[in-house]
C-alpha cells in the first residue's frame, strides 16, 4: 500500500508547556486520508515509549497507517461495538488517543450524522478542511477531561499502552473515560500485547530493554491485562466482552504477517535510544540486530495478540 499523505511545513521545537502539538490538513476522506500537512512541536515532558527524536514525519504517518489497515484487516471491522445503526443515526463519539486522526476522520465521513470529538494523548491534530462533523483537540490526560459528565454515546479508545503509569491509567484515564460515557452508551478499548510469543532470542532482549526502560519509569506496558477486572469493579459498567486475535509477524504469514512485520519494526527503530541503555551493545550491533529480526520471526513463527473490549454504561 503507497503511502496515502504527503507532508509539508515540518518544524519541530522545544516547548516549555507539558505537551506536543501538531497541525495538520487534509482533503476529505475516500478510502483513506489523500493529503496530510503537518507541523510539529515535540516535547519530552510527557514520558512515553514510543516517543521518538525522529523528525521524519511521513515514516511515522505511515507505520501508523499500517496499524490501521492492520487491524481492519484482523477484525474485518473498524469497531466492533453494536453502534453501527446509532452512527448512522447520528450520535456524539469521542476518540481518545486519535494520533494521526485515520480512524475518526474516516468515521467522520461514514457517518456525516453523527458528532466526533477526537483528542490525542501526545498532539492535537487539526486536519483542514475539517470533516464539518468533527473536531480535534489536545489532551495528554494528565488531569480530568475538560468535557461534560454523560457526554458521548460512544467512546472509541486505542493504543495507549506505554503512555502512562498504573495509578494514573486507573485512578485517572480510565475513570475519566466512563465518567464521559452517557448512561446506555458503548465504550470500547483497542490495544495490542508488546508481549510477543514465539519471540526469538533477538526479539526477546529487544523486548526486555523496551521493558526495562519503560518500567524503569513506571509506565503501564499491559493495559489489556487489567481491563477486565477494572471493568468488572466499576460500579457503573453494565455488561462487558472481551475479544482477541492472533496475528503473525513476517514473511510467513502472508499478507497479514507482511502488514504487521512493517508495523513492527520502526517501534524497534523509534525505542533505540531507550533500549540501547538497557542493551549491551554498539550502535551498529543494534542496527545489525534489527536486520536480522525479519528471519528470525519467520524462524520462530512470531504471532502477537490484539484485544479489543466493548463495555457498556448503566
Amino acid at each position: 500500500m503507497g503511502n496515502c499523505y504527503s507532508t509539508a511545513n515540518l518544524e519541530c521545537e522545544q516547548d516549555s508547556s507539558p505537551r506536543s502539538s501538531v497541525s495538520r490538513s487534509s482533503s476529505k476522506k475516500r478510502s483513506s486520508i489523500e493529503s496530510f500537512k503537518t507541523e510539529r512541536r515535540c516535547s519530552q515532558a510527557h514520558p512515553s515509549i514510543w516517543l521518538s527524536d525522529s523528525t521524519n514525519l511521513e515514516e511515522d504517518v505511515g507505520r501508523i497507517q499500517l496499524q490501521h489497515r492492520l487491524l481492519r484487516n484482523a477484525w474485518n471491522a473498524d469497531f466492533i461495538a453494536p453502534v453501527k445503526e446509532k452512527l448512522q443515526s447520528g450520535i456524539r463519539v469521542l476518540d481518545i488517543g486519535s494520533g494521526m486522526g485515520v480512524w475518526v476522520c474516516e468515521r467522520a465521513a461514514e457517518f456525516p450524522k453523527s458528532k466526533f470529538t477526537a483528542i490525542d494523548v501526545l498532539t492535537e491534530v487539526t486536519a483542514k478542511p475539517l470533516p464539518p462533523n468533527a473536531r480535534f483537540t489536545q489532551n495528554t490526560l494528565q488531569k480530568k477531561l475538560r468535557l461534560d459528565d454523560k457526554m458521548f454515546d460512544y467512546v472509541y479508545v486505542h493504543f495507549l499502552t506505554g503512555y502512562f503509569t498504573k495509578k494514573a491509567w486507573e485512578d485517572l484515564v480510565f475513570k475519566e473515560v466512563v465518567r464521559v460515557a452517557d448512561s446506555g452508551g458503548w465504550i470500547e478499548f483497542v490495544e495490542t500485547s508488546l508481549m510477543l510469543d514465539r519471540a526469538g532470542p533477538i526479539t526477546r532482549k529487544l523486548l526486555d530493554a523496551t521493558f526495562a526502560w519503560a518500567n524503569s519509569r513506571g509506565l503501564h506496558m499491559s493495559l489489556y491485562s487489567q481491563l477486565s477486572r477494572l471493568l468488572e469493579s466499576h460500579p457503573h459498567i453494565k455488561e462487558y466482552k472481551r475479544d482477541t486475535r492472533s496475528l503473525p509477524i513476517g514473511n510467513w504469514g502472508g499478507e497479514s504477517g507482511d502488514l504487521a512485520l512493517k508495523a513492527y519494526l520502526p517501534l524497534f527503530r523509534i525505542t533505540k535510544r531507550q533500549n540501547m541503555e538497557f542493551m549491551s551493545t554498539s550502535n551498529d550491533e543494534y542496527d545489525a540486530m534489527l536486520e536480522k529480526l525479519p528471519d528470525e520471526f519467520n524462524e520462530y513463527r512470531t504471532t502477537f495478540t490484539t484485544y479489543r473490549y466493548i463495555a457498556r454504561k448503566s
